[in-house]
Protein backbone atom coordinates (compact mmCIF):
# COMPACT_ATOMS: atom_id res chain seq x y z
CA UNK A 1 0.00 0.00 0.00
CA UNK A 2 1.51 3.53 -0.45
CA UNK A 3 2.62 5.77 2.14
CA UNK A 4 0.79 8.95 3.21
CA UNK A 5 2.73 11.89 2.80
CA UNK A 6 4.11 13.60 5.72
CA UNK A 7 1.07 16.06 5.48
CA UNK A 8 -1.38 13.09 5.25
CA UNK A 9 -1.65 13.63 1.06
CA UNK A 10 -2.40 10.63 -0.96
CA UNK A 11 0.31 11.05 -4.54
CA UNK A 12 -0.02 8.51 -7.13
CA UNK A 13 1.62 8.02 -10.33
CA UNK A 14 -0.90 8.19 -13.10
CA UNK A 15 -0.55 6.85 -16.55
CA UNK A 16 -2.93 9.69 -18.66
CA UNK A 17 -3.92 8.33 -21.69
CA UNK A 18 -5.36 9.71 -25.21
CA UNK A 19 -7.58 6.64 -26.10
CA UNK A 20 -7.11 7.99 -30.05
CA UNK A 21 -3.78 8.62 -30.14
CA UNK A 22 -2.70 5.82 -27.61
CA UNK A 23 -0.12 8.54 -26.31
CA UNK A 24 0.77 8.55 -22.98
CA UNK A 25 2.44 10.80 -20.17
CA UNK A 26 3.38 9.89 -16.65
CA UNK A 27 2.48 12.71 -13.63
CA UNK A 28 2.10 12.67 -9.86
CA UNK A 29 -1.88 12.92 -8.74
CA UNK A 30 -2.72 14.09 -5.24
CA UNK A 31 -6.00 12.02 -4.56
CA UNK A 32 -8.51 15.16 -3.76
CA UNK A 33 -11.84 13.91 -1.98
CA UNK A 34 -13.34 17.31 -2.25
CA UNK A 35 -12.79 17.83 -5.76
CA UNK A 36 -15.83 16.78 -8.59
CA UNK A 37 -13.34 16.08 -11.46
CA UNK A 38 -10.02 15.08 -12.40
CA UNK A 39 -7.55 17.91 -13.26
CA UNK A 40 -5.03 17.55 -15.42
CA UNK A 41 -1.39 19.96 -16.11
CA UNK A 42 -1.91 21.16 -19.56
CA UNK A 43 1.75 19.99 -20.28
CA UNK A 44 0.78 16.32 -20.11
CA UNK A 45 -2.27 17.56 -22.37
CA UNK A 46 -0.60 18.60 -24.98
CA UNK A 47 2.57 15.79 -24.51
CA UNK A 48 -0.16 13.26 -25.44
CA UNK A 49 -1.52 15.69 -28.26
CA UNK A 50 -5.10 15.07 -26.70
CA UNK A 51 -8.13 16.72 -28.18
CA UNK A 52 -10.69 18.86 -26.24
CA UNK A 53 -14.56 17.70 -26.36
CA UNK A 54 -16.10 20.43 -24.58
CA UNK A 55 -15.18 23.77 -22.95
CA UNK A 56 -16.34 25.43 -19.55
CA UNK A 57 -15.64 28.05 -16.71
CA UNK A 58 -14.81 26.82 -13.89
CA UNK A 59 -13.40 28.59 -10.45
CA UNK A 60 -9.38 28.12 -10.67
CA UNK A 61 -7.50 27.64 -7.47
CA UNK A 62 -7.15 31.06 -6.10
CA UNK A 63 -11.26 31.35 -6.30
CA UNK A 64 -11.20 33.32 -10.07
CA UNK A 65 -13.22 32.38 -13.11
CA UNK A 66 -11.01 30.58 -15.48
CA UNK A 67 -11.93 28.70 -18.80
CA UNK A 68 -11.11 25.34 -19.00
CA UNK A 69 -10.99 22.54 -21.65
CA UNK A 70 -12.50 18.75 -21.17
CA UNK A 71 -11.21 16.06 -22.32
CA UNK A 72 -12.26 12.23 -22.09
CA UNK A 73 -9.23 10.24 -21.34
CA UNK A 74 -7.73 7.08 -19.57
CA UNK A 75 -6.21 6.63 -16.38
CA UNK A 76 -3.98 3.77 -15.72
CA UNK A 77 -3.00 3.99 -12.11
CA UNK A 78 -0.82 0.31 -12.13
CA UNK A 79 -1.41 -1.72 -9.41
CA UNK A 80 -4.79 0.19 -8.22
CA UNK A 81 -6.89 -0.48 -11.46
CA UNK A 82 -7.58 0.98 -14.47
CA UNK A 83 -9.85 4.17 -15.64
CA UNK A 84 -11.61 3.98 -19.10
CA UNK A 85 -13.25 7.08 -20.50
CA UNK A 86 -12.90 9.60 -17.74
CA UNK A 87 -13.90 12.97 -18.03
CA UNK A 88 -10.76 15.25 -17.03
CA UNK A 89 -10.28 19.88 -17.11
CA UNK A 90 -7.01 20.86 -18.13
CA UNK A 91 -5.95 22.99 -15.02
CA UNK A 92 -2.11 24.05 -14.22
CA UNK A 93 -2.38 22.68 -10.60
CA UNK A 94 1.77 22.66 -11.09
CA UNK A 95 2.14 25.55 -8.05
CA UNK A 96 0.51 22.91 -5.73
CA UNK A 97 3.90 20.53 -6.39
CA UNK A 98 1.98 17.83 -8.57
CA UNK A 99 0.66 17.32 -12.35
CA UNK A 100 -3.56 16.65 -11.74
CA UNK A 101 -5.57 15.88 -9.03
CA UNK A 102 -7.69 12.52 -8.94
CA UNK A 103 -11.53 13.96 -8.29
CA UNK A 104 -14.55 12.24 -7.69
CA UNK A 105 -15.59 11.57 -11.12
CA UNK A 106 -12.55 8.77 -10.88
CA UNK A 107 -12.72 8.16 -7.25
CA UNK A 108 -16.33 7.22 -7.28
CA UNK A 109 -15.14 3.75 -9.51
CA UNK A 110 -13.58 2.13 -6.79
CA UNK A 111 -12.69 1.97 -3.17
CA UNK A 112 -10.80 4.52 -1.74
CA UNK A 113 -9.30 3.04 2.25
CA UNK A 114 -7.23 5.57 4.19
CA UNK A 115 -5.89 3.88 7.49
CA UNK A 116 -4.37 7.42 9.13
CA UNK A 117 -2.52 5.62 12.34
CA UNK A 118 -1.37 3.12 9.58
CA UNK A 119 -0.18 6.27 7.49
CA UNK A 120 -1.25 4.21 4.44
CA UNK A 121 -3.94 4.44 1.47
CA UNK A 122 -4.90 2.45 -0.99
CA UNK A 123 -7.74 2.35 -3.85
CA UNK A 124 -9.35 -0.69 -6.06
CA UNK A 125 -11.05 -0.99 -9.20
CA UNK A 126 -13.04 -3.77 -10.78
CA UNK A 127 -10.14 -3.47 -12.93
CA UNK A 128 -7.62 -5.25 -9.92
CA UNK A 129 -9.88 -8.21 -9.96
CA UNK A 130 -9.78 -7.33 -6.14
CA UNK A 131 -12.81 -7.29 -4.01
CA UNK A 132 -12.11 -5.02 -1.15
CA UNK A 133 -14.14 -3.91 1.97
CA UNK A 134 -12.52 -0.97 4.08
CA UNK A 135 -11.95 -2.59 7.30
CA UNK A 136 -13.14 0.65 8.58
CA UNK A 137 -17.07 -0.11 8.31
CA UNK A 138 -16.78 -3.98 8.39
CA UNK A 139 -17.61 -3.80 12.08
CA UNK A 140 -20.33 -1.19 11.63
CA UNK A 141 -22.03 -3.17 9.02
CA UNK A 142 -21.84 -6.19 10.97
CA UNK A 143 -23.06 -4.62 13.93
CA UNK A 144 -26.17 -3.14 11.92
CA UNK A 145 -27.08 -6.91 10.90
CA UNK A 146 -26.95 -7.91 14.13
CA UNK A 147 -28.89 -5.09 15.34
CA UNK A 148 -31.35 -5.33 12.39
CA UNK A 149 -31.75 -9.11 13.51
CA UNK A 150 -32.51 -8.24 16.82
CA UNK A 151 -34.84 -6.09 15.84
CA UNK A 152 -36.84 -8.34 13.60
CA UNK A 153 -36.40 -11.18 16.41
CA UNK A 154 -38.02 -8.94 19.13
CA UNK A 155 -40.86 -8.01 16.29
CA UNK A 156 -41.35 -11.18 15.22
CA UNK A 157 -41.58 -12.05 19.39
CA UNK A 158 -44.14 -9.92 20.11
CA UNK A 159 -47.03 -10.61 17.59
Amino acid sequence: MPALTASGAMLVTVRVVDPHTRRAAYGTFRVDTGDDIVLVNPAILSAIGASPIATSTVQGIDGSPVEVREYDLDLDLGQMGFLGNVRVMGLNVQQLGIDGLLGDNALDQGVLVRDGPGRTWSFSTATTGQAVTPPSLVLPITLGILGLAAIGVAWASSR
